[in-house]
């Protein structure tokens, strides 16, 4: 594949590696001793209090370091609210639908049941929750919804967060790329509006890489015994040096310095593929483009999917079909999911230009 322009995947090439390095560099040279035995679950200190500083400023979250527990990456600690959930007793729980298949398998090896829950253009329909299903919870992407790009309703959350207050439930708000808006105001996170109903879980891997296992969860504290449990289950802590280099990161500026300087390459990026795809197919119709790192472009029929996505593979372009992918577990409607962080800065003006002439055919 000579672009890559699959969905969920950052540029690599623009890790932080010069800050990364002094951040860790500065980390080992004031570190204490005790810092690399056997620590909490929880996770370090300093990089539970450079977090609640950071999310409370830039995301609007209520939160303090005593709610914050450091995990490897959202993928874990989905699966330490879904385990500590069902040994609540919770046996159902809400998704998405189109959603990650990874996502549904993770709560489903925890022993729960899923209610797929569709989706439109202004989020997760909640009002189909209802009173009957006894579902005690719902994992959701509210503020960009993947990969459609819809952003939950002021409407919907207030619907939402009545549900769960009234049913006892858990709402899982997944906020896998909430740093990338470009267009208009974005409404707060859940978690801002109810702390006590909102598992807020936040990542480093579409800001600074994949490769750096940090993800984080702010719970509510009733919460908080369950998901340690598990969490000391599971590999009791997540690596120290990382968790005190990213601490540096946040604590020096660096992180704020570096999430700005990607999300004007994003969109600048954003900006030449949507022109690109403008030019060249005017009546095209291109979803998500307000924010995130992705763009959905629907198609009238799989066949149709089918053709572009060929057509592309063999013009070196890697894509993302809807039809085809397994967000759906039935099959979805069709549509061409880009993503256009993935491609390195030097090939992404030919990349664009390949994968425009390719879905022109």
């Amino acid at each position: 594949m000579r672009y890559d322009f699959r969905p969920g995947r950052p540029d690599a090439s623009s890790f932080p590696r010069s800050e990364w390095l002094r951040a860790l560099r500065r980390a080992l040279a004031t570190a204490p001793n005790a810092a690399f035995g056997y620590g909490s679950p929880q996770g370090q200190l300093p990089l539970r209090v450079e977090l609640a500083g950071y999310l409370s400023r830039a995301r609007g979250l209520r939160v303090s370091p005593e709610s914050v527990v450091i995990t490897a990456g959202f993928t874990q600690g989905l699966g330490l609210v879904a385990r500590s959930l069902a040994a609540r007793g919770v046996t159902a729980i809400a998704m998405e639908e189109p959603s990650m298949a990874l996502h549904r398998s993770i709560v489903r090896a925890a022993g729960l049941e899923i209610t797929l829950t569709p989706v439109d253009g202004d989020g997760m329909l909640v009002d189909t929750l209802g009173r009957s299903q006894k579902t005690g919870g719902a994992v959701l992407t509210p503020n960009r919804q993947h990969p459609t790009g819809a952003m939950l309703s002021a409407a919907r959350r207030s619907h939402l967060l009545s549900w769960a207050r009234e049913e006892g439930a858990v709402i899982v708000e997944d906020d896998y790329d909430g740093e990338f808006r470009y267009e208009g105001h974005p409404i707060g996170p859940l978690q801002g509006l109810d702390p006590a109903l909102v598992v807020y879980a936040g990542t480093a891997s579409k800001t600074l890489a994949p490769g750096v296992r940090l993800g984080w969860l702010v719970l509510p504290e009733d919460m908080r015994p369950d998901v340690l449990r598990e969490k000391g289950l599971a590999d009791w802590q997540s690596s120290t040096l990382e968790q005190l280099a990213f601490a540096e990161l946040l604590r020096s500026g660096a992180y704020d310095r570096h999430v700005r300087r990607m999300r004007l390459r994003y969109r600048r990026r954003r900006d030449i593929l949507v022109g690109a795809l403008a030019e060249a197919l005017p009546d095209l119709r291109v979803m998500g483009r307000e924010a995130g790192l992705n763009v959905l472009i629907p198609l009238p029929d799989a066949a149709t999917e089918s053709a572009a996505l060929a057509t592309a593979r063999a013009a070196g372009v890697g894509l993302e079909g809807l039809a085809e992918s397994d967000l759906y577990e039935r099959r979805g409607p069709a549509g061409l999911i880009i993503g256009y962080a993935a491609a390195p800065e030097h090939s992404f003006v030919g990349g664009v230009e390949a994968l425009v002439s390719a879905i022109s055919r």
